[in-house]
């Protein structure tokens, strides 16, 4: 299985595991089957080399809490298009609440959502809104794709960047910002997670890491030396009015 995808049903496994509890911070009705085995194999994986698994857990579920409630206040204040880049296995659409009109643009290879359309086909659940998507590798230019699928560049948008920006290089992550320059409207939110050289080099995290550079699942984290720390974006994202 390619590892984009490995990691993607990785993730669908942990908000199934953290949709069985009953103090649950959210709960994803899809998130068991877009795991399937094979993210349920990845995710024991990963827990057998980290010794922090729960913290990891924990960290994961407030994170997507967080970006449940970031985009949902987007919506309450009229934003109407939302975009995923590298969406993955991601339910949002399903699961949340949205208003009328709003749309949403899942980004990702081609192959990942073939997979995904084809164990949603399976369920019988709806989006609760208006759900495009678009296959691309995002390495390439894709500004043009996500038009072509109907996203109106003068109107404001919200960008849902999550769990991406550390398995990407820095010419890789300017590029993805540089597409979503030409595409976000004045007052447009863009919502990310950004991880430092120090955190992936510290001895804590070579355990969590493991599962990564292992025969097993070569994901995209297994770089031997960790891209250089991404918090000078937060300059190019506020001449562009995107915070």
């Amino acid at each position: 299985m390619p590892p984009v995808i490995q990691t993607a049903r990785w993730a669908a496994a942990q908000r199934a595991r953290e949709s069985e509890h009953q103090d649950r911070l959210f709960f994803d009705p899809l998130a068991a089957a877009l795991a399937g085995e094979e993210g349920r194999a990845a995710l024991q994986l990963s827990e057998k080399y980290n010794p922090r698994h729960e913290d990891t857990t924990n960290y994961i579920c407030i994170h997507i809490r967080f970006f449940d409630d970031v985009a949902q206040d987007g919506a309450g204040h009229g934003i109407r298009q939302i975009v995923l880049p590298a969406a993955g296995m991601d339910a949002r659409a399903y699961r949340l609440s949205w208003p009328d009109g709003t749309a949403f643009y899942e980004l990702d290879h081609p192959e990942l959502l073939a997979i995904k359309g084809q164990i949603l086909e399976r369920q019988s659940l709806a989006p609760k809104c208006k759900r495009v998507t678009v296959g691309t590798d995002l390495n390439q230019d894709w500004a043009r794709l996500v038009v072509d699928s109907g996203f109106d560049a003068n109107q404001t948008s919200m960008w849902l960047i999550e769990g991406l920006f550390y398995y990407l290089d820095e010419p890789a992550v300017n590029h993805v910002l540089k597409e979503i320059s030409g595409l976000a409207a004045p007052n447009s939110v863009l919502v990310t997670d950004l991880v430092s050289r120090s955190l992936l080099t510290s001895p804590w995290m070579q355990h969590a890491l493991k599962p990564w550079r292992s025969r097993e699942w070569a994901g995209g984290l297994a770089r031997t030396t960790p891209p250089r720390s991404s918090l000078s974006m937060a300059g190019t994202l506020r001449s562009k009015n995107l915070a």
